[in-house]
Formats: structure tokens, sequence, C-alpha cells
């Protein structure tokens, strides 16, 4: 049986890596912590999120088999319902609002 005593991780570089997406969350995570010591983003975003969000939802409208008119409605509703959410995301009446966007 492996006991483990104290250790100390101090001289130990934490490190983290992220695909896509996730290498935002990386950076994020990073910012916040002195213990993370290096990042590795593959494929990280070229875009901030809220952009990458709005794009990628605009691609999945478009390649539907929606009519062309019901595509550029919804993805109006869409970038009207994400700006919305982003600008009051830590308000307590965000879902009043989303309601009213709506």
């Amino acid at each position: 049986m492996f006991l483990l005593k104290e250790y100390s991780f101090k001289s130990i570089k934490i490190g983290l890596i992220g695909h896509s997406e996730g290498g935002e969350g990386i950076a994020i995570a990073a910012a916040k912590s002195s213990d993370v010591k290096f990042i590795v983003s593959l494929a990280g975003l070229a875009t901030n999120g809220f952009a990458s969000l709005i794009k990628q939802n605009e691609d999945l409208v478009n390649n539907s088999a929606m009519k062309p008119t019901d595509k550029k409605r919804s993805n109006s509703i869409n970038k009207l319902m994400f700006e919305t959410a982003f600008k009051y995301a830590d308000s307590a009446n965000v879902r009043e609002k989303l309601e009213e966007t709506f």
C-alpha cells in the first residue's frame, strides 16, 4: 500500500491545454490562477467567444433546409437573444429581459 506523505508541488509546473473554445477557457483559468505556469491552445478561436457563437449559429441556420426568409428571421432572432443574454448575464432579471426581447 502506497501512502502519500507530505509532498510539495511548488516545484511542479502546472500547465493547461485546450482545443478550440477550450483554448479560451484555459486562458481565462490561467489568468485567474498564479499556479498555472503555461498554456497550450490547439486551434484556438481567432475571434472573441461572442463572435464565434454568433458565427456558429448562423452557419447552423444557413446550412439547414429552411427557406431563405426563415433563415434570415432565425439569424436575427438568435443574434438579438444572444446580445440580450450577454448584456444581462449577471443581472437578476435576465430571464425577464430575454422574454421581453423575444
